[in-house]
């Protein structure tokens, strides 16, 4: 209610107005009753408002989302075109092309179908329940004996020429347009033309102990004759027997209630529980190989691996995983935050508590007690001393010397010389699935090298394009064959394959359906027809803003389509064992366990008994190396490089110089930063050449990826910048340079080199800048250095002013040997408080 406030307050009154409004109400509203002296008030005007809300306001959005449909939809068909012609420029084919094409090849070309018909004579397709449309369109144009039919559906395949084998029940792939539609087209189609459809229904790969229970459960959830959404049932015949084997069956793994509070924990305990019992059976003799672990979605797979793993069991990982999950990529992340910029305090604890430092809570207590600064150009307090102390001065000073590399090199040279400091490569090599994270590591720094090529790329805009890789890179991992470890991975993933024992995982995660459906594909004879919904997303959720006519019917019809599949995903995890499946389930929650339909239907299980996890702590640790004992074992080894290491000359920045202003303990307003200060300066320089400033302001913004919100702040402080007495002498001056860039050389002998003397004393310094502002007025130069400083008390600008006087004095001199004329004045312009203080 406040928000709708908010928005009439500052907003036009429009139509656009008003659906926003609305939108605000499309949720589920509760009152807060602790809020309300009556709880039968509160109760009362939640139902009138939610009535209200459900019988005007989401009837009109839906109203207003089949409106914006067509405009939706235009502008994609827009897109495709040019899409298409991008394709065509580039003689470029996606997968989806080359199945369009080849369609189209044969459909219009008989003499293709003739040479094809001739050369294979036979066509056998498996797993056709996994084919989709157009490759059941190539089979047909492939064995019709009428090469000139267009139609795919009235192509009569030749006798002999075509064999199809396929298990309706495990059409799991609608996602991907393999559904059962067309299985069920295909089928008619071969019994129409005279074909012949067989039923197998032996199993020969799990013991009767399992089949027997399972038909029973699909019995009750499989109609008799196939539907237009489901497969029809047939029973399974087991070829093998269970023999004497103490775990044939199929058995649940029960874990208490209070782990179902939240899938975190029911992850950890599940995994942990698993691990014990696989840790159990491999003592008493079973190979790692024998195990599989399945998961109804992808999520969790990097949990079982990380416990598995972690008690020295074997891994082979199928499917996708999210490596923006594995520790070592979230900390490589945090340090390159703290990198981007150093004036982050909060990147910067980040960074220090990584993999890559590890200093501890207690530590960063003891450095702040100390007077220390969350700083990257921090000086260690004179009271820190002992361990605490080595770990900062380490850390620091390797941070400091990645800022140092991130000004030195390219951003792509920084990252990958950052990445091979750390260790980061060696880390992954100890690890038994490291060798995955290696290759996706590489893949994204080759990536980077190639964005690299394209375009010029900042620090920030390098470090946010490997964040997003590693954030949304979902990496399609396969099985290595004849490797003896357990394999985790997810259902859809387990197609063909069998493993002696199964685990049916993860009881704490039901997939949503209906909340998830954003399309319906309706197929009929003469091809299909797609009905898409769009929406927008809004943090963690997606909001509709357009949608076809007729919307909940097309929704209806799709939830029907996979509510029937969900069934027979089920049936494709519980025909993966061969000797015996286990479920993990909860003591009586399980209203969220994907395999609740399962469990229903088979109320009498055996419990296993879940044994301990025995970790041996020697194992784990192996043999610890210290820093001390790393540094006594290899001092002397690189000596003989100390000397050709001693720099030839030696780099100085004035501005880049002065990072250790944040150990002033100044106080700052929010929204500074290095990218707010790069666009102020970039925005003078542009006002004072002549360019529109409203131009200038969105471009800079844009480039540097500042909300456009702060649009109106920026034109106020171009706006002050105007009014200040440094504009009306520009106006005036003789000449105006923005933005001068300057090198020099200073040798010891130099009296500029107490200006620029660096720790390792080279003999020859290179000095780099910038000066921000230089014009002559009167026959003299004056200087101008922007500041965009934001301190909360301006009373604190003498003492900024203080701080920057050495390096507004190296300029006066520099300017003045390059030109050989005198500097009258020379301006600090705080642009915030738009405050000059003249030196």
């Amino acid at each position: 209610m406040e928000e709708s406030l908010r928005q009439i307050r500052f907003n036009a009154k429009t139509d656009s107005l008003m659906i926003t409004i609305f939108r605000l109400f499309d949720k589920n509203l509760k009152v807060t009753q602790n809020r309300w002296t009556s709880k039968e008030d509160a109760k009362e005007y939640e139902a009138r408002i939610t009535d209200f809300v459900d019988a005007q306001i989401k009837p009109l959005l839906n109203k207003w989302n089949e409106f914006c449909h067509p405009f939706v939809i235009d502008l994609f068909n827009e897109a495709l075109k040019e899409y298409e012609k991008m394709k065509q420029e580039r003689s470029l084919m996606n997968f989806q092309d080359l199945l369009m094409k080849t369609a189209a090849l044969l459909k219009d070309n008989s003499e293709v179908r003739t040479y094809f018909q001739q050369k294979y004579k036979r066509l056998l397709v498996d797993e056709f329940q996994d084919t989709d449309p157009i490759q059941a369109e190539i089979m047909f144009y492939l064995t019709g004996d009428d090469v000139s039919e267009r139609n795919w559906t009235k192509c009569k395949p030749r006798p002999g020429s075509l064999f199809v084998v396929g298990d309706p029940k495990q059409a799991i792939y609608r996602f991907r347009r393999a559904d059962i539609d067309i299985y069920n087209l295909v089928k008619e189609l071969i019994e129409a033309h005279g074909g012949e459809v067989l039923q197998l229904i032996m199993n020969f790969r799990t013991v009767e102990t399992v089949t027997s229970l399972l038909n029973g459960v699909f019995q009750e959830h499989l109609p008799e004759k196939e539907t237009v959404h489901q497969a029809a049932y047939r029973p399974l015949y087991s070829y093998k027997e269970a023999g004497n084997s103490v775990i044939a069956g199929i058995k649940k793994l029960v874990l208490s209630d209070n782990f179902a509070k939240n899938k975190t924990t029911t992850l950890d305990e599940d995994a942990k529980c698993i691990a014990g019992y696989i840790q159990k059976l491999i003592n008493e003799g079973h190979e790692p190989a024998e195990f599989m672990i399945l998961t109804r979605q992808k999520e969790g797979i990097d949990v079982y691996t990380r416990v598995l793993e972690g008690v020295g069991i074997p891994v082979s990982v199928s499917g996708e995983m999210e490596i923006g999950t594995i520790p070592e990529f979230m900390d490589l992340l945090r340090l390159l935050d703290a990198l981007v910029d150093t004036t982050d305090q909060i990147a910067f604890v980040a960074a220090l508590r990584s993999v890559w430092f590890g200093i501890s809570d207690e530590e960063l207590f003891q450095w702040r007690q100390a007077g220390g600064a969350f700083s990257l150009y921090s000086e260690t307090p004179e009271s820190l001393n002992g361990v605490t102390k080595q770990h900062f001065d380490v850390a620091i000073s390797k941070l400091q010397q990645y800022a140092k590399w991130k000004t030195t090199f390219s951003p792509l040279v920084a990252i990958v010389k950052i990445v091979e400091d750390i260790g980061l490569y060696p880390i992954f090599a100890v690890k038994t699935y490291g060798k995955r994270e290696m290759t996706n590591l590489i893949q994204i720094l080759e990536a980077l090298r190639v964005k690299e090529e394209e375009e010029a790329l900042t620090f920030r805009q390098a470090v946010q394009f490997v964040k997003t890789q590693i954030e949304e890179k979902t990496n399609v991992i396969s099985l290595e064959e004849d490797e003896n470890a357990v394999r985790i991975m997810n259902v859809h993933k387990a197609k063909g394959l069998e493993a002696s024992i199964v685990f049916l995982a993860h009881p704490g995660k039901k997939p949503e359906i209906r909340n998830k459906i954003w399309s319906h594909i309706k197929r009929e004879d003469n091809g299909a027809t797609g009905y898409f919904m769009f929406g927008r997303k809004h943090g963690q959720t997606t909001k509709p803003v357009a949608q076809p006519l007729f919307w909940e019917e097309h929704l209806d019809e799709e939830e029907a389509y996979l509510l029937a599949e969900e069934i027979r995903v089920l049936y494709v995890a519980a025909t993966r064992a061969e000797k015996a499946m286990i479920i993990s389930t909860f003591e009586s929650k399980n209203t969220k366990n994907p395999w609740s339909l399962l469990l229903d239907g088979l109320p009498v299980l055996e419990d296993i008994d879940i044994p301990e996890v025995i970790t041996d702590e020697n194992d784990r640790k192996g043999n610890i190396t210290t820093q001390d004992d790393y540094r006594l074992e290899t001092q002397g080894l690189l000596d003989w490089l100390e000397d050709r290491k001693q720099p030839s000359y030696a780099t100085f920045s004035p501005s880049g110089e002065k990072q250790d202003i944040f150990t002033l303990g100044i106080e700052r307003e929010e929204g500074g930063g290095l990218a707010w200060g790069t666009a102020v300066h970039e925005v003078f320089e542009g006002v004072v050449k002549g360019k529109e400033a409203e131009i200038v302001i969105v471009s800079t913004m844009k480039k540097h990826e500042i909300s456009l919100g702060r649009m109106e702040e920026i034109a106020q402080v171009v706006e002050r910048f105007k009014q200040s007495t440094i504009w009306a002498e520009l106006k005036i001056a003789d000449q105006v340079l923005t933005e001068v860039p300057f090198t020099i050389q200073i040798d010891a002998k130099d009296p500029l080199y107490q200006y620029v003397k660096k720790r390792d004393n080279a003999e020859i310094v290179f000095v780099n800048g910038i000066i921000d502002l230089v014009y002559k007025l009167n026959g003299f130069w004056k200087i101008v250095d922007y500041k965009t400083d934001r301190p909360r008390d301006v009373e604190m600008l003498p003492e900024l002013t203080k701080y920057y006087r050495s390096q507004i004095d190296l300029y006066q001199r520099i300017w003045e040997r390059i030109t050989g004329e005198q500097v009258a004045d020379k301006q600090l312009y705080f642009v915030t408080p738009n405050k000059i203080m003249t030196l």
